[in-house]
């Protein structure tokens, strides 16, 4: 076995480790280049607790005497090229901090009132001089439920793969996503190793998970409030949205052979994975189908009153 950018620390590891063996030394200097890169890691957020970091350091302590943690094991040497990257002096994370996106969350909710137009504005736009009434969309209670119980939920969860590492087990805000504690160990998307080792995975589902949150907030005030036509528009793209991104996440499970919950039993799985992932898969279908429904209705209307009033002018 040969790594070029081993070399200098191994020959100097086998001068102090004459009798052991050369795949454990080895081990040993990936261990350490990974524990580099997560300093590094700690460094980009500077925000994590001082329990959280001395719980680290105590589980890679003597890190080149004992060998890879039980959580690196068989992880591949990082090439020069990929070190060489992480080693770059531009660091987007540096300009733009995930701890930031709460923030822009925030300001784009308190801005969302200004962006949607008013009944008022509504019925001067559509009358347009004319006696024209507005059409007000047709309205389910279970739909409007569901995106209002989810609305603090999804922000919850967003809320969670934007702050870590402070809102891991043993940071300074975990206290706020105590529930997490069980569930990063259940899906180990959400787990330390996955952020340790700088997978955006989680952080990108959840940014997108803001999109649809946003929509589905819009789609609540322009449907009840604003009574605007397209809502039903709204709702079905945000269910859509909904739907397609959790259809991904479990067919990338399925594709990399349960790669982040598979170390799961059963009952485990079913109770803190399969039961509550399912239900972003089914109640977003059921509004899918049912808005969808609505949607063919209403173009169908539309397009036989367009050849009605064609056939009238034509008289």
């Amino acid at each position: 076995m040969d790594f070029p950018i081993f070399s200098a620390s191994h020959s100097s590891m086998m001068e102090l480790h004459p009798d052991a063996n050369t795949d454990s030394l080895l081990e040993s200097e990936r261990s350490m280049i990974e524990w580099t890169r997560y300093q590094r890691l700690l460094q980009r957020d500077g925000q994590a607790s001082k329990k959280w970091h001395e719980e680290l350091e105590k589980t890679y302590e003597n890190l080149p005497e004992t060998g890879t943690p039980p959580h690196i094991t068989g992880r591949p040497p990082e090439s020069p090229e990929r070190e060489n990257i992480n080693n770059s002096k531009f660091d987007l994370h540096k300009i733009v901090p995930q701890s930031l996106f709460p923030l822009f969350i925030l300001s784009f909710t308190l801005k969302l009132r200004e962006l949607l137009p008013s009944r008022k504005t509504l019925k001067s736009t559509l009358k347009h001089g004319r006696n024209i009434p507005i059409m007000a969309p047709k309205t389910y209670v279970w739909i409007s439920l569901w995106f209002l119980v989810t609305f603090p939920v999804i922000f919850w969860d967003v809320g969670f793969c934007f702050m870590r590492p402070r809102s891991f087990e043993g940071g300074d805000l975990h206290w706020y996503w105590s529930p997490y504690k069980i569930y990063q160990k259940v899906d180990l998307v959400y787990g330390v190793e996955a952020y340790r080792r700088g997978d955006g995975f989680a952080a990108a589902q959840s940014f997108l998970n803001v999109i649809e949150n946003l929509l589905n907030g819009v789609y609540l005030y322009t449907a009840h409030v604003a009574k605007w036509p397209p809502a039903t528009l709204v709702g079905f793209t945000a269910a859509a949205l909904t739907l397609a991104k959790t259809a991904l996440y479990w067919a990338q499970e399925y594709f990399c052979n349960y790669c982040a919950v598979g170390h799961n039993d059963l009952k485990t799985l079913l109770v803190y994975w399969i039961l509550p992932n399912g239900l972003w898969l089914l109640f977003p279908g059921l509004i899918v189908y049912t808005l969808g429904k609505d949607l063919v209705s209403q173009l169908n209307y539309a397009d036989k009153a367009a050849k009605m009033a064609k056939l009238q002018k034509g008289r």
